[in-house]
C-alpha cells in the first residue's frame, strides 16, 4: 500500500504523508495504531492529533472483530474520510467513505480517494497482492 499510495503522492502536488506505525493520539484515554495512514496538511511532530484522511488496516484473526467494529466506529465518529481492510488471508479489500457522517461501502475495483482539493488517489486492490 504504501508504494501504491506513495508513487501517487510523490508525483502529484499532494501535501500529504503516509505513515507506518504512528501513534494517532484521539483523546486522552484514547490512542490507535493504524497500519497505514495517509495525513494531509500540518505533519505530526511525535504523534498525530487530528484525524487522518485515510487509514489502512491488514486484518488477522486476533485483530479483525477489533478493526471492524471498535475501530470503524472510531474512524467514523472521528470523521476519518476513508477506512480500508485489507484481509490478506482472503487477498480481498473493503473500502468505505465517510458521507453525511457513516461510512458506506465503496463497490469500485479501482476506487478514488479524494483527499484534498489538490490530492486524488487511485487504489488498485489487487496490486496490493501482487
Amino acid at each position: 500500500a504504501v508504494v501504491l499510495f506513495g508513487g501517487q503522492i510523490g508525483s502529484s502536488k499532494c501535501n500529504c504523508q503516509i505513515y507506518a506505525g504512528l501513534d494517532w493520539v484521539v483523546l486522552d484515554n484514547t490512542v490507535v495504531r493504524p497500519d497505514l495512514m495517509i495525513v494531509c496538511g500540518d505533519q505530526p511532530a511525535r504523534h498525530l492529533e487530528t484525524a487522518p484522511q485515510l487509514i489502512i488496516e491488514v486484518l488477522s484473526k486476533s485483530t479483525e472483530a477489533r478493526d471492524r467494529r471498535d475501530k470503524h466506529e472510531l474512524y467514523e465518529s472521528q470523521g476519518v474520510k476513508y477506512y480500508i481492510l485489507a484481509d490478506t488471508a482472503s487477498r480481498s479489500v473493503e473500502c468505505f467513505a465517510l458521507e453525511n457522517e457513516r461510512y458506506r461501502a465503496i463497490d469500485s475495483a479501482v476506487p478514488e480517494f479524494v483527499l484534498d482539493e489538490s490530492c486524488k488517489l487511485r487504489f488498485d486492490s489487487q496490486a496490493l497482492f501482487d
